[in-house]
């Protein structure tokens, strides 16, 4: 196996569990809507948990945009060295030693 497929595995496996964490989330929020019409405790546990579901989905969203805006930055300068570094002015298909075969 090599390097890449690894790569290609644990980010599989890091989307599948985020997937599994914002949809059991936005469950547990969804079930427990109308929690706090017979809410009347200072410290009441499903309050809590709700909350901490929501603050999960708004940090989740938020790390995946800076995680998007990231890989496009670093993908835009990869471009850009690739691009500077294969247009010389004196590149032609000889000087790349590119075979033309029939």
């Amino acid at each position: 196996m090599n390097r890449n497929s690894k790569r290609k595995i644990i980010a599989y496996f890091m989307a599948i569990v985020m997937l599994l964490v914002c949809l059991a989330s936005i469950t547990y929020i969804a079930e427990h809507t109308g929690h706090t019409h017979h809410c009347h405790e200072e410290d009441c546990p499903i309050c809590k948990m709700v909350s901490f579901c929501r603050d999960t989905l708004r940090n989740i969203g938020s790390i995946g945009l800076a995680y998007l805006a990231l890989i496009m930055i670093l993908g835009h300068i990869k471009e850009r060295i690739c691009l500077y570094i294969l247009n010389e002015d004196n590149t032609s298909l000889v000087s790349l030693k590119v075979r033309l075969n029939d």
